[in-house]
Parts: structure tokens; C-alpha cells; sequence
């Protein structure tokens, strides 16, 4: 009998053999109620309530396709619902699992990861975070973020995801919650809302992601203004391409 393990690497080599490119969309949520003290870009003082991933279209990983860790702080408060889904663990489990992906080269994408989720996530725990450093990610290329990337593409222009989403899936398509209001219903005690919240975000980030890279581009106006603008993502799906060849 294979060990879990190594059939998990199996099954990933055999898709890339195949020439898929899994991957997988991260997302956090955070449990601060007020920002006083606190600033977009600065990691202290954030507080991780819930870290989401998903994996790209037609990829499990050990059979899952969502993966949730909630903040060690939060896990004894949890009804059993929660604690007992499989997807779920606290982030005391987070570095066995990222570790894994890492060894299996796994890529992940984020919306503005770069600036907000991978520097709260590297934060101790006791500061919030899950004290797991990204640095080895980092030099094989494995993190790519959007919004980062629509920065450089476009002079260092801010898009908002619900534009994004818009753009890219439909004017239907949206976001499930307003972000300022989920360390709300956190604290409200609504922990299956903003997970379901985190969740979504992170399906609906990888089908953004998905449609600009087929598509070659994207038309959206950047944050404060109407005036949308045609922006070449033919970078997208080379740097997914790329993982095939760089990190195999």
C-alpha cells in the first residue's frame, strides 16, 4: 500500500505530466475590531481569525479541495461543527502543512498577499500570526499576487477584487461580504459566515486569476476612479506555465 504521502506526490507529478499547473488561492481574515495603532501594509497589530485555501479547478489535495486554519486563540471557543470538519485545524498545524506544500512545489496566489496575508501570517503566534516564514517560497517563485502584479503592470495602480470579479467574471459576481465587516460577525461568534466568507474569496480570487490568464488581459478601473484601462496579463499564465519547468 502507497503511503498517503507519496501517492499525494504521485497523483500531483502525474498532473503536470500531464501538463496541468495546480494550485492553490490563499486568503485571511482577521479578528481586529478597531484599527487604531494599526496600518494597511504594516503587519503589527493584525490579528489572523481564520487563513482559507482553496485549490485551483480539477486539483484535490489529499482529497480536500478547501483547507481551513483557525487562530490557536480561537480554537477552544469553536462549536464542534467546526472542530470536527475535516478541512479544518488550528495554526498550530499550519507549518506541517505548508512545509508539505513547499516540498511538493505548490504555487500560491493571493490579492495583495505580498502587502497584507504573508507578513500577518509571518507574525508569532503569539503576535497574531502563525510564525511560519515565506522566505522559501519566495526564492522558488511559488507566490504570485495579483495585486502586486497590477501595480507593476500599471505604474503602481490599487485594483479593488469586487472590480476585479466584475471585470473579469460578470457584473453579477461578487464578493460574499463586506472585509470590514467580518472581525464583526468573528467577534458575533458567526465563525461559519466568515469562514464561508474567507472560502469564497479565495474560489472566487483563483477564478479571476483563471479568466485573466486565458484571456490575456483585463479591462477594470483602478480604485478611486471610472476611467477603466486595458491591462496585458499574458505574465499571469507564464508564470503558471513556469512552475512546470522551474520547480519540477
Amino acid at each position: 500500500m502507497i503511503p498517503p504521502m507519496l501517492q499525494e506526490s504521485i497523483t500531483y507529478a502525474e498532473e503536470v505530466a500531464a501538463g496541468v499547473s495546480p494550485y492553490f488561492v490563499l486568503d485571511i481574515e482577521t479578528a481586529n475590531l478597531a484599527l487604531d495603532g494599526i496600518k494597511f501594509g504594516d503587519p503589527r497589530g493584525w490579528k489572523i481569525s481564520v487563513i482559507c485555501l482553496t485549490t485551483s479547478p480539477g486539483f484535490e489535495f489529499f482529497g480536500q479541495n478547501e483547507f481551513i486554519f483557525i487562530h490557536t486563540d480561537y480554537w477552544g471557543i469553536l462549536p464542534k461543527e467546526i472542530t470536527n470538519d475535516t478541512r479544518t485545524a488550528s495554526t498550530h498545524e499550519f507549518d506541517i502543512f505548508m512545509d508539505l506544500v513547499y516540498e511538493l512545489k505548490i504555487p500560491i496566489i493571493t490579492h495583495n498577499g505580498d502587502n497584507f496575508d504573508w507578513p500577518i501570517i509571518e507574525n508569532s503566534p503569539h503576535r497574531g500570526g502563525t510564525g511560519y516564514f515565506m522566505d522559501d517560497f519566495r526564492k522558488a517563485n511559488l507566490l504570485f499576487d495579483t495585486a502586486a502584479s497590477l501595480g507593476n503592470l500599471t505604474g503602481g495602480l490599487r485594483f479593488h477584487l469586487q472590480d476585479l470579479l466584475h471585470a473579469t467574471l460578470g457584473s453579477d459576481i461578487s464578493k460574499t461580504m463586506d472585509a470590514a465587516n467580518a472581525p464583526i460577525a468573528w467577534e458575533q461568534g458567526k465563525f461559519t459566515e466568515v469562514i464561508d466568507y474567507c472560502l469564497a474569496d479565495c474560489h472566487l480570487t483563483g477564478k479571476m486569476f483563471s479568466a485573466a490568464s486565458e484571456d490575456g488581459s483585463i479591462v477594470c478601473a483602478p480604485s478611486k476612479s471610472s476611467k477603466k484601462q486595458e491591462i496585458d496579463t499574458d505574465s499571469w499564465n507564464l508564470w503558471l506555465n513556469s512552475q512546470n519547468v522551474l520547480n519540477r
